[in-house]
């Protein structure tokens, strides 16, 4: 499966139920992703009609922007802020998805 195909399968399944209109689907996103999602986007918006608007940040600035009130279509970030978010009942239960990991080797 190409690269495009599974963002767009992503997104779709992420989005399922949320509240997004046909043409714009709001997205939190850790800084680690942002490469992937500059690539993949366009792709995606060609093949779909739908339109990402990413808002990318440290997982604890958009943490506390979900916390605070604000209600992206998606959210991709670490583990412990998702956490954080379901234990508030800012997460549509069931909706979780596990996309990767990061690290940081030693110099």
């Amino acid at each position: 499966m190409t690269s495009a195909r599974v963002l767009t399968a992503l997104v779709l399944i992420l989005v399922g139920g949320a509240r997004a209109t046909a043409d714009e689907i709001k997205i939190f996103a850790a800084g680690a992703v942002f490469e992937a999602l500059a690539h993949l986007s366009p792709i995606f918006e060609q093949r779909t009609g739908h339109r990402l608007v990413a808002n990318f940040d440290a997982v604890g600035i958009l943490r506390q922007r979900v916390l605070a009130g604000e209600r992206p279509d998606i959210v991709i970030l670490s583990g412990p802020a998702l956490d954080a978010l379901a234990a508030a009942g800012r997460l549509v239960v069931g909706s979780r998805r596990y996309l990767g990991q990061t690290g940081v080797a030693p110099c």
